[in-house]
């Protein structure tokens, strides 16, 4: 297909209804053929650019469809929280604590000084960590839990793959390494953050206790990686 081709509208109708259709002739996701889209408006919209085209040619998306990203251009880092922040809201975690709440800080700063996902760090177990007496460790990031799971008892049926799907080593810098030997304590399997009886902090109760903690700011946990 050439930029000529593309030129009728009509063209252009019939390749972006085609978009729907796999090569082995399954269906495409919503979400798969959206992202298509907008990756051909944006090639054609630099070939305008280019005075290549006179016009962009491509049928517009339905914007409820699309939820594109805002650009990261626009985005202002002074807004994510500092090492300072973290470690006062931390304390303030810290302070909450009682006997039946979960150990909320140890995910805090998995999320801030390894760069977890919120659900990486609650999936995560002491057989993912090398925590040697010195120097840098590492984590075997193979597992993240969803954020349905705020009810889970016992068994873990929500537990699934990472968001690539993929296994990776993040190194540790010595500070994370001794809140994680610390946390652990005696410890040798299991989940590293525990909730009541060895379940899984929830993400729902994370996510109040992060509130509580951040006090009048609006990062979310996420936001910490």
């Amino acid at each position: 297909v050439t930029l000529s081709d593309l030129e009728d509208s009509g063209a252009c109708r019939r390749a972006d209804a085609a978009l729907a259709v796999a090569r082995d002739g399954s269906m495409r996701g919503a979400r798969t053929t959206n992202r298509l889209r907008v990756t051909i408006r944006t090639v054609l919209n630099a070939a305008v650019e280019e005075k290549l085209l006179v016009r962009n040619p491509w049928p517009t998306t339905n914007k409820r469809a699309v939820k594109e990203r805002p650009s990261t251009d626009s985005f202002d880092k002074a807004l994510l929280p500092s090492l300072n922040d973290i470690e006062s809201a931390a304390g303030r975690l810290d302070r909450m604590r009682t006997d039946r709440t979960p150990d909320y800080k140890v995910i805090i700063w998995l999320c801030a000084l390894a760069g977890l996902r919120p659900g990486e760090a609650r999936a995560l177990h002491i057989e993912d960590l090398e925590l040697p007496e010195d120097g840098w460790g590492a984590i075997n990031v193979r597992r993240s839990l969803s954020d349905s799971t705020s009810s889970l008892r016992g068994s873990d049926p929500l537990v699934g793959a990472t968001k690539t799907g993929r296994n990776r080593w993040v190194p540790i810098e010595p500070r994370l390494v001794r809140i994680l030997t610390d946390h652990i304590g005696g410890r040798t399997d299991g989940l590293v953050a525990q909730g009541s009886g060895g379940s899984p902090v929830g993400s729902t109760a994370l996510q109040k206790a992060w509130v509580v903690a951040r006090g009048d700011a609006e990062w979310r946990v996420y936001d910490l990686r």
